[in-house]
């Protein structure tokens, strides 16, 4: 029987308003896949370092306790370094045991992730049908399969490099099961903030209901081919009830791409709720398009139980929007977000602050929406040109940038500029944005009036707000700062 140890590991900003975790549905969704087709053949440990956070020694000690015969790791781009530092320790303690890395990192990275020789295999895109396939391989002994998995590169002791295509085989969303919800503990996830800003300390359970976007937009990775493929709305709710009754789930995040492209099946979705009985709290932290939406669907979903709805805008500036190519209906979106506020949800809007070419006067564009919208709250992330993105590929053209580059900071602290100002004056838009926002009296009233929580958890996320913006911010511009005069030579300072 094969020993698989699947690792979620976290990030170096793993703090303050980044200190974010929600259950790894892709681990979890490889390990329910396998189940099915390889049933008792395998037995899962998934260890999530940002719930019990490790040292190297108690990883190696897990290692050495689990005797896995595969360590398989999912990591996003920000968690690339911790990747890195944990394939290094594993493959000098356990060379015998092969290491296969995935997820978003992998997807867009590529065959760059196998550079250090210390990961063995990579899957990129989809990985569901690649994974079962790659352990099939190892069963029989294979540990360098020749016949095409989806997604698989690795490079075979004579460091000839084998690629096979990415979504080569996708499942059918109808054949993909209930991941396997039972290798995590969802009470440990329930002191972390989640992917909805208005987070509360109750069981929650995460849903991914479609896969694939039509749209384009140059700062989102390829993972899922672009064709939309939706699960039946009856199947989603189906898993919903089952979390219900077996884990006690009370409230549910979605987090598609694109939610709300099949509008039918989104009105379905809210009627089979209803029809069921289900009394229970959805939020979208993210996963509508907020212009495709209209009264009679923001009224059917909050009638279903849907309290919080994000809104992602990025930019107000029509140039911009035809730029990253979103192409938003800006007027659309206010108005859908005046009706959901007025519908009784909670909104949230998403902005993004120094694309390629950004002038002052169109970042102030994108904040004056913000500033005079209907919207509880916000973010303003940085534009952070992610490797593997169209994004990247125009950041590289432009000062300077290099690979490297693309692999450091975050959507809160990034310390590259690609807009017409610099990467301090971005920064201090960045400050002036939230500052403004969410100090607005009238702002502060309706999120007191409107909070779908405790009360006592705004004075919270008040302190963490603040913590950002009048420490971290301004600790991060004193470093940037530093690092800027330590490479300037002596005449230049």
């Amino acid at each position: 029987m094969a020993h698989i140890l699947m690792i979620k590991p976290k990030h170096p900003h793993f703090r303050g308003m980044n200190r974010t975790a929600t259950p790894p549905l892709g681990l979890m969704s490889l390990a329910a896949f396998a189940r099915i087709r390889r049933p008792g053949k395998d037995t899962f440990l998934i260890a999530d370092e940002r719930v019990h956070p490790r040292s190297m020694d108690q990883w190696s000690g897990l290692v050495r306790e689990f005797e896995p015969t595969l360590i398989a790791i999912s990591a996003v781009t920000v968690e690339g370094s911790r990747l890195e530092k944990m394939a290094l320790r594993f493959k000098a303690d356990f060379p015998h045991i092969p290491i296969i890395a995935g997820g978003p990192l992998v997807s867009a990275s590529g065959l760059r992730v196998l550079e250090s020789g210390h990961i063995g295999y990579i899957l990129q895109g989809e990985g569901e049908v690649g994974f079962t396939e790659f352990l099939d391989a190892l069963d029989n002994g294979d540990r360098f399969p020749e016949h095409p998995i989806s997604g698989l590169a690795f490079k075979k002791p004579d460091q000839t490099l084998v690629e096979n295509p990415m979504n080569l085989h996708v499942p059918d969303m109808e054949d993909i099961p209930i991941p396997a919800w039972d290798l995590v503990d969802l009470s440990g996830y329930q002191g972390l903030s989640r992917f909805t800003p208005t987070d509360a300390s109750t069981r929650y359970a995460v849903l991914f209901t479609s896969r694939g976007c039509p749209y384009g937009c140059v700062y989102c990775h390829r993972i899922f081919p672009k064709k939309f493929r939706p699960m039946k709305a009856s199947r989603v709710v189906d898993e919903m009830e089952y979390l219900v009754r077996e884990y006690g789930v009370s409230s549910f995040e979605i987090i598609d791409d694109i939610f709300n492209l099949d509008y039918n099946r989104a009105m379905e979705f809210c009627r089979e709720i209803k029809k069921r009985n289900l009394k229970v709290k959805i939020s979208f932290p993210n996963g509508v398009r907020g212009d495709l939406l209209d009264r009679d669907l923001l009224r059917e979903l909050a009638s279903a139980g849907v309290y919080q709805i994000a809104f992602a805008v990025e930019s107000a500036s029509p140039r911009i929007q035809k730029l990253i190519k979103k192409g938003i209906d800006l007027e659309r979106i206010r108005e859908n977000i005046a009706i959901a506020t007025e519908e009784g949800m909670f909104t949230w809007g998403f902005f993004m602050l120094g694309f390629p070419t950004e002038t002052r006067k169109e970042l102030m564009q994108t904040l004056k929406f913000a500033f005079t919208s209907k919207l509880h709250g916000a973010y303003f992330f940085s534009v952070v040109p992610y490797e593997g993105t169209e994004l990247a590929a125009m950041a590289m053209g432009h000062n300077n940038f290099q690979p490297r580059d693309l692999r450091d900071g975050d959507y809160h602290h990034f310390p590259k500029s690609l807009a017409n100002v610099s990467a301090r004056e971005l920064s201090l838009f960045q400050v002036m944005a939230f500052f403004i926002f969410f100090f607005d009296p009238r702002r502060i009233y309706r999120i007191l009036r409107d909070y779908p929580h405790d009360r006592r958890q705004v004075i919270r996320k008040f302190f963490t707000l603040s913590h950002f913006l009048f420490i971290e911010k301004p600790a991060g511009l004193l470093k940037s700062f530093a690092q800027t005069l330590a490479r300037l030579g002596p005449g230049e300072k």
